[in-house]
């Protein structure tokens, strides 16, 4: 990656000019080599190293914990809604809760998807808030932020939702204050990039806020230059602020947990072949034959009342296309007008009846 910059650099003085200059970027300390060939910069190693200051920082320093009688009385109210549902609330999940509202400013809880995360972060964020604190979601996307604060407030917690960036600016500008009455829920955690940690760890360790971290660094890898969170979970695990969710909550199939936990491991053809095997998959070498199956899925699950979605790997016109034929599938239906309104550039038109989906930035706030 190195080179490519310095050769895209020096389009026009050649290539031999940029090497040289990558060359004596490394001579004079500003390019480091790793330990396992890879390279890094001084100033990035300068920020992990503050990055890992500021956990470290936040991680000793204890705050005050939250009620037992606030803690008590959310597990039974988890409890008793997961029982609602047919379930069971983990003694993992409760422990995450309990540790989350203890007098730790950083709590990092690991759990792959279904170990029930979001079930305990509802418990964690009423318990925060009964005891009179202000809880905050981020995340390193907006829509991740905005859909857990959604959530949140479906069982009665005033959390607004905001990407670590909007986050940043609102700080900054005055407008979202953090002190030791706030409570910060960092949503996908593992995604977050070191440039995106330092400025948040060095922020909630500055203010006296808390900081409770959620991610599952196997699902998701940090979108810019990251590496740091093995890091950040040995400094929780040292101070007995660690979480790890294991047990998969949401699948009540024993074969559903077997294929995710084969999933997560990396033993892809393994969980594939599982979930063809259970008619879950359809593996085919014909991609048109393919297509088909999917779409005819979609409309079957359409008429049964269900939502459904085809996702693709595709260009634009064969997405044109396969929107073209899942139209005349509808039609053919009755789902669909006949009177058309073309569109230009498109193989079909807009029908009473079409969903159509309109693509808008996330608006922070002001």
């Amino acid at each position: 990656e190195a080179r490519a910059v310095a050769l895209e650099s020096a389009a026009e003085l050649g290539p031999e000019a940029g090497l040289v200059s990558l060359a004596r970027l490394r001579e004079q300390g500003r390019v480091l080599d790793l330990a396992d060939g890879r390279q890094t910069t001084a100033a990035h190693r300068a920020l992990e190293r503050e990055t890992l200051r500021s956990v470290g920082e936040l991680a000793m320093v204890r705050g005050d914990a939250i009620g037992e009688a606030f803690v008590s009385a959310e597990v039974e109210l988890l409890a008793a809604a997961v029982a609602e549902r047919g379930g069971e609330l983990a003694g993992e999940q409760e422990r995450a809760v309990r540790v989350a509202c203890s007098d730790q400013r950083l709590v990092v809880v690991v759990g792959q998807a279904g170990t029930g995360k979001s079930t305990a972060l509802q418990g964690v964020a009423r318990a925060h808030q009964q005891a009179g604190r202000t809880v905050l979601v981020t995340s390193t996307g907006a829509q991740a932020a905005e859909r857990l604060a959604a959530e949140l407030a479906e069982v009665g917690v005033e959390g607004r939702g905001y990407s670590t960036t909007a986050l940043r600016v609102n700080v900054e500008r005055g407008l979202v204050v953090l002190d030791a009455a706030v409570t910060v829920i960092h949503d996908e955690a593992a995604l977050a990039s070191t440039r995106e940690q330092a400025w948040l760890f060095r922020t909630v360790s500055e203010s006296g806020a808390r900081l409770v971290a959620i991610g599952d660094p196997r699902q998701s890898q940090a979108v810019g230059a990251g590496g740091l969170w093995s890091e950040i979970e040995q400094t929780a695990k040292a101070q007995d602020a660690f979480v790890e969710l294991s047990r998969i909550v949401r699948a009540h199939d024993p074969a559903d947990r077997r294929d995710q936990a084969l999933w997560r491991a990396g033993q892809h053809d393994h969980a594939l072949t599982n979930y063809s095997e259970r008619g879950f998959v359809v593996i085919e070498a014909d991609q048109r034959q393919l297509e088909d199956l999917a779409l005819d899925a979609a409309q079957a699950d359409r008429r049964a009342g269900r939502g459904t979605l085809v996702v693709v790997e595709t260009s634009n016109e064969q997405l044109d296309a396969l929107n073209a034929r899942a139209q005349a599938i509808r039609l053919q239906d009755g789902e669909l007008g006949h009177e058309s309104v073309p569109l230009t550039g498109r193989p079909y038109g807009l029908r009473a009846g079409d969903e159509v989906v309109v693509r808008a930035p996330v608006q922070h706030p002001a």
